[in-house]
This record gives C-alpha cells, structure tokens and sequence, in this order.
C-alpha cells in the first residue's frame, strides 16, 4: 500500500527534522524506495506521490530513481492522471524534485 511507505517514510522525515534528533534510518528509506519503484502505477495517489517526494526531500535522501519515477507518475497521463492532482500536491512534487536535484549536484 503506497499510503502506508507515504506515511512511513513522512514520520521519519518528521523526526529526523526535531530539533536534537538521532534518527538517521537510510535502511528504512532505501527499502520504501524499492517498494515504490516495484508498485505499478495504479498503487499511486496524487497524494501518495507528493508525499513520498516530499519525505524524501525533507530527509535529505537523494534516490535519483524514486525522484524519476515520482516525477513520471505525476507527468503521465495514464495512471493517475494529471488533471486529478491538486496545485497543492504538483507544487509538493515540484518542490521535491527541485531540492533533490540541487541538493544532489552540490553533493
């Protein structure tokens, strides 16, 4: 289910950002990534696709392949199609996959 990796992989971009956090879990993110990348695009949302690039961005997790193939979903016109993501949901994903951009060639 994409919703439940769009809610895993959003709590642990939340609690890596909490002022004093430990938690660092590149495992965790790595394995959601290849869960991602495995699902047909019938298992996408709008939503799910915003939020599982937008976790990954706010984490600072730089997977060139999720950022691809999120960026895929919301460009195609298959499954789901453009016109039912929100402004709200296609500036998520845009935000994302800019941040990861920059911050990949910095790195």
């Amino acid at each position: 289910d994409m919703g439940a990796v769009a809610a895993i992989v959003g709590g642990f971009a939340k609690a890596q950002l909490r002022e004093g956090a430990t938690i660092r879990d590149g495992a965790l993110f790595r394995r959601m990534s290849l869960v991602a990348l495995a699902a047909p695009p019938s298992a996408f949302r709008p939503r799910t696709i915003a939020n599982i690039a937008s976790a990954f961005a706010r984490a600072a997790i730089w997977d060139r392949r999720l950022f691809n193939r999120m960026s895929q979903l919301a460009c195609t016109t298959s499954s789901p199609p453009l016109s039912d993501f929100s402004n709200q949901e296609l500036a998520s994903i845009s935000w994302a996959v800019a941040k990861a951009g920059f911050e990949a060639e910095r790195n």
